[in-house]
């Protein structure tokens, strides 16, 4: 059996940072409202429209929690287009504490040359100095 959805007994909670499904089953609270039957009877996917976003989240206009990291990146991680929505657009101004790639998107200026790809065009990796 699964052990990310193994059945308890109804008075057992679950343990932190799992949420319980209607039939019992312990998932990671993590998958609550991610737009998958994790649960399998469908019960970590009602409500969400009263449920928040936990940690470095976005919450979209369908109630799916998608990361954050993932918002205004060109591509629609919600399923319903919300995430790029009012995205900066080329030529805006970001915060002091971020950093503007070349396709308008700003990021937080520590993931400059961290060696991933957080603008999603790779400015934030060019004129790096060599490691």
């Amino acid at each position: 059996m699964n052990l990310l959805c193994r059945a308890i007994p109804n008075s057992v909670p679950c343990s932190e940072g799992k949420f319980k499904c209607a039939n019992h089953r312990c998932i990671n609270a993590g998958y609550r409202c991610d737009g998958d039957d994790d649960c399998r009877d469908g019960s970590d996917e009602l409500e969400c429209n009263l449920f928040p976003c936990g940690g470095f989240k976005f919450k979209c206009a369908n109630y799916r929690c998608i990361n954050a990291r993932y918002r205004c990146d060109g591509d629609d991680d919600c399923r319903d287009g919300s995430d790029e929505l009012d995205c900066n657009l080329p030529g805006s101004a970001c915060m002091i504490t971020q950093f503007e790639c070349k396709n308008g998107n700003c990021i937080k200026a520590s993931f400059v040359c961290d060696g991933d790809n957080d603008c999603n065009d790779m400015s934030d990796e060019e004129n790096c100095p060599e490691s």
